[in-house]
């Protein structure tokens, strides 16, 4: 009984304190800058056969930037022609976290096509990461 007093408060700060931290609100402002990739990592346990495309992905990231322009010009580089986006326009949708890439010539255009979608995420370790929508890839990125 004694310990089950002591028990609730703490829980109840853990539970705010774990909403606040996964509510943390990224902001436009934030997502301005070069993000460098440190690490590249699969959210999800790959097959034998998923293991060379993975390894050629992983390599074509390892050394890839994320620029973010307050203009809202977004360039990707990477080792692997297919992955550079060289003039892209970028969105942040805060409420979902995700960065949008299309084209920077469809900007106005009403139905644009996405290059990449990235849902960005501070974890409790401190780092901030970068998934890549529709993809198991996880990247470790640090500004």
């Amino acid at each position: 009984m004694k310990y089950s007093r002591l028990l609730k408060p703490m829980l109840i700060t853990l539970a705010i304190t774990l909403k606040c931290t996964l509510l943390s609100a990224q902001s436009k402002d934030s997502i301005i800058g070069i993000w460098h990739v440190e690490e590249v990592a699969m959210t999800s346990k790959i097959s034998p056969i998923e293991q060379q495309p993975f390894n050629m992905i992983k390599k074509a990231f390892r050394k890839s930037t994320f620029t973010f322009k307050a203009n809202h010009q977004a360039v990707v580089t990477s080792d692997d022609p297919e992955l550079r986006i060289d003039n892209g326009y970028w969105e942040y949708t805060a409420d979902k976290k995700i960065i949008t890439i299309t084209e920077w010539k469809d900007r106005m255009a009403k139905q644009k096509g996405v290059l990449m979608a990235i849902f960005v995420k501070d974890e409790s370790d401190g780092k901030t990461y970068f998934y890549l929508d529709e993809t198991p890839i996880k990247l470790s990125v640090k500004r």
